[in-house]
């Protein structure tokens, strides 16, 4: 068979085939067929696994090739983060966790559409990369559970960590208007929940199966169909220049460095500056001319609130006479959105429709000036703002309905992701004593919070006496006890003498009442110096 005809359609685009490079590979099938395939008078060899954009498609589409290929890939990243964890001048696990997030788990992110069809035992095999990982990490021994490592690090299983992903994926295309394919089937298949999720694909049932659990808001997503441009934005040229005046003001310092007088009088110097004679002075959300604020429908809670105050303060403006109009916000990421050269990709409805007041504004002769100011300062009409926004989600009656956007849902999958490990975890401590210690030590998982950045010696300390593991000794057939490392006495549990009773540690028992020790851990953290100081010199077993 004779594949000229497709290369010559390629050339007419602009593409180039490469004969030499391309391979022939038929899916589902035991054997490939008998008759031939040429391109270009190449002749084109049958293959059983072909590497497409960087994902390795079998036969049977099992992806085993492509987990073993993210096994290699990832063993020699993490040969470079074992490498980055010397005991006196290693990375602490705040840069391994970063460089674990960035160089290892990003090979899963990029592969998670296809990953999310993998069997159990395929899934195990690829989390035993994040388990080594973690042990790095915070440097655990192999017999540390897993679970409790994934709770002391705040990561989530890899599954779910796909599942995640794929669930973005599914609310994206689903916001798009572009009709495709994938849209339509999705649209098919998760109104209809668990009851007949396509019998026979395997991959689509699970797609649908993770945007059900970690896409709450998947059927608003159904319901108001793609998020479309507002009928009153008429797309500008590349070269036309913006509408609409962003003002944003350079601190002093960081936000976070400067004191609140300093941030409330430049914020004063910013509105005094902005605002000029023959304009109307307009504050997001609520200002003296708007008698009563909109109580606002809006299922994802990522920045679309901020859009909306604007819009609602624009909608006002066109009612008004004003050569200049002046808009005073708090919301940084909601100006960010609106300097964007392009149409916008997310919340098109709502951004398109504040792009399409400003249009309408200019068409009047009319000017559009947006100032920020820094937030909960003390400035009258921002805290005037403020209020109102509360005083709108105490109505009960909904008079504006928003779009989901794509970046709300990828919010929403990482809260349900993360509430679906912390379910595991919390029924881990029901059956595991070194998850229940984790809960106590760490006062039910509270994260580790040091007031000055610790050694990596330090971090391996504390993560120690917080997973709360055993000693190897303890593993052993026909173990009884032990001695101390600090002291003559002979112990069943190592750890637990080492808190209770040792007298290297009796320094920190001064301070504290009678705890278990799982708990006394717990309160040695608040006297974190003298934590440190006592392990430094008998460190734990």
């Amino acid at each position: 068979m004779n594949l000229d005809l497709v290369s010559c359609k390629c050339r007419e685009l602009g593409l180039e085939i490469s004969a030499e490079k391309s391979k022939a590979m038929v899916f589902k099938a035991a054997a490939p067929p008998v008759c031939p395939l040429q391109i270009q008078g190449i002749r084109l060899a049958w293959t059983h696994a072909f590497q497409y954009l960087g994902m390795w498609l079998d036969r049977g589409l099992h992806f085993t090739t492509q987990v073993k290929y993210l096994r290699e890939r990832a063993e020699t990243r993490l040969n470079v983060m074992r490498a980055m964890t010397r005991t006196h001048a290693g990375a602490t696990s705040s840069v391994l966790r970063l460089f674990y997030v960035h160089t290892v788990r990003a090979l899963v992110d990029y592969s998670a559409p296809v990953l999310v069809s993998l069997s159990l035992t395929q899934q195990r095999k690829l989390e035993v990369l994040q388990n080594r990982a973690l042990r790095t990490l915070l440097g655990a021994p192999r017999w540390a559970n897993t679970r409790v490592m994934q709770a002391e690090a705040r990561l989530v299983p890899l599954a779910t960590r796909v599942r995640q992903i794929v669930a973005c994926r599914v609310a994206k295309i689903l916001c798009q208007a572009r009709e495709s394919v994938a849209r339509d089937r999705l649209c098919r298949v998760l109104p209809q929940e668990q009851r007949d999720l396509s019998p026979g694909n395997t991959w689509l049932q699970r797609v649908a199966d993770a945007a059900i659990h970690l896409l709450p808001g998947h059927t608003h997503l159904l319901l108001d169909g793609p998020d479309r441009p507002a009928v009153n934005y008429v797309a500008p040229p590349p070269w036309q220049p913006s509408a609409a005046q962003v003002i944003i003001a350079t601190l002093p310092a960081a936000k976070a460095l400067c004191t609140r007088e300093e941030l409330r009088q430049h914020a004063l110097q910013a509105v005094a500056h902005a605002n000029v004679p023959s304009s109307v002075a307009l504050q997001a959300v609520a200002h003296a001319n708007v008698p009563s604020s909109v109580a606002v429908a809006i299922y994802y809670t990522d920045g679309s609130t901020e859009l909306v105050a604007i819009e609602r303060a624009l909608q006002h403006a066109l009612g008004r006479q004003e050569e200049v109009v002046v808009i005073h916000t708090d919301s940084m990421s909601a100006l960010q959105v609106l300097r964007q050269p392009r149409t916008p990709m997310d919340n098109v409805q709502l951004t398109t429709a504040i792009l399409g007041h400003i249009q309408g504004l200019a068409a009047q002769g009319r000017c559009v000036r947006f100032n920020w100011v820094p937030s909960h300062i003390g400035v009258r009409g921002n805290e005037a703002a403020d209020e109102a926004a509360r005083e709108a989600t105490r109505h009960p009656a909904v008079a504006l309905t928003v779009l989901p956007s794509i970046q709300g849902a990828k919010v929403l999958a990482r809260r349900a992701a993360i509430c679906a490990a912390e379910q595991q975890y919390r029924q881990l401590v029901q059956t595991s004593r070194q998850a229940a210690w984790h809960k106590q030590a760490t006062n039910n998982n509270e994260p580790l919070r040091p007031a000055q950045q610790l050694s990596r010696a330090e971090e391996v300390v504390l993560h120690r006496l917080r997973l709360g593991y055993v000693t190897l000794d303890e593993l052993r057939d026909g173990f009884e006890e032990r001695p101390c490392e600090h002291c003559p006495h002979m112990t069943p549990h190592p750890l637990i003498h080492y808190l209770l009773s040792c007298p290297a540690t009796e320094r920190l028992r001064q301070r504290v009442g009678p705890e278990s020790a799982a708990a006394l851990v717990w309160q040695f953290q608040k006297n974190l110096h003298l934590l440190l100081e006592v392990a430094r010199a008998a460190p734990p077993p």
